[in-house]
């Protein structure tokens, strides 16, 4: 159970994160973390009930914080982007690319999202010579 929820707590920091660019105080990302847990609650049910039963949802619960973290990054990113500066607009694209990095297991970000759940992090591709 403890793993589930750190992994929610690390997944809500590389949000409040990537959220840098689109929101500029503190306490309005931190209120999205906030929304993200509530917005994931009944899915933490659900796996932590899956859990107790005996089955492993980790992969499918890093699936759903995935999915809750880009609803809400596109949801105060997306609209009216064309009406911002273009290194504004570069800013946000870095910050979605970023966070999906993180969920991919990437970054320091994505470290400690798997770590928290336990998966196994995705190998390192060998640089070309």
């Amino acid at each position: 159970m403890a793993g589930l929820i750190l992994g929610a707590e690390a997944a809500g920091v590389a949000l409040r994160g990537a959220l840098e660019p689109v929101l500029a105080g503190g306490e309005s990302r931190e209120a999205e973390r906030e929304a993200f847990f509530t917005a994931t609650e009944a899915r933490f049910a659900v796996h932590l009930a899956a859990l107790r039963a005996g089955a492993d949802p980790r992969a499918d619960w890093l699936a759903d914080l995935r999915a809750q973290a880009f609803r809400q990054f596109d949801a105060l990113a997306v609209p009216g982007i064309d009406q911002r500066e273009t290194d504004q607009i570069k800013r946000i694209t870095d910050a979605r690319k970023f966070l999906g990095l993180a969920f991919a297991g990437h970054g320091r970000q994505g470290k400690a999202i798997y770590d928290a759940l336990g998966l196994q992090l995705p190998e390192k591709k060998g640089k070309a010579a």
